[in-house]
């Protein structure tokens, strides 16, 4: 199922069960904006580092702009790709990004638009 045709937002019913809503609620609705970026954060997909960063950049990819839990696979993007620099695995050089957007920013196409965004270094 995509990510625009999910169960919205759903009550809180006594004992901490959920009561799913009636209809259908787009993650792309600003105003169930916090439902949805909670519903992120307690699915448990992604490993406590990603998350923290994927937090950081509000659970989008920062190339496609869609949201990242959208069920394609997802890669550590490296804005410092020397593998002998250590700031290289540090969270502020790492961004989460689909595998396709990652696949597009190392092709020879998209590269020199990826370094005037400031995605590579």
């Amino acid at each position: 199922m995509s990510a625009r045709h999910q169960r919205g937002p759903e009550k809180q019913r006594p004992g901490g069960l959920r009561q799913p809503l009636k209809g259908y609620a787009s993650p792309d609705d600003s105003s169930l904006k916090k439902y949805w970026d909670t519903r992120r954060e307690a699915g448990g997909q992604l490993d406590r580092f990603t998350s923290r960063i994927a937090s950081k950049q509000n659970y989008a990819c920062p190339i496609c702009g869609q949201a990242l839990l959208n069920g394609e696979e997802l890669h550590r993007h490296h804005l410092i790709r020397d593998v002998t620099d250590s700031a290289r695995n540090n969270p502020k050089n790492i961004r989460i990004i689909h595998l396709m957007c990652h696949q597009q920013i190392h092709s020879p196409k998209y590269l020199a638009k990826a370094m005037k965004k400031g995605l590579l270094v």
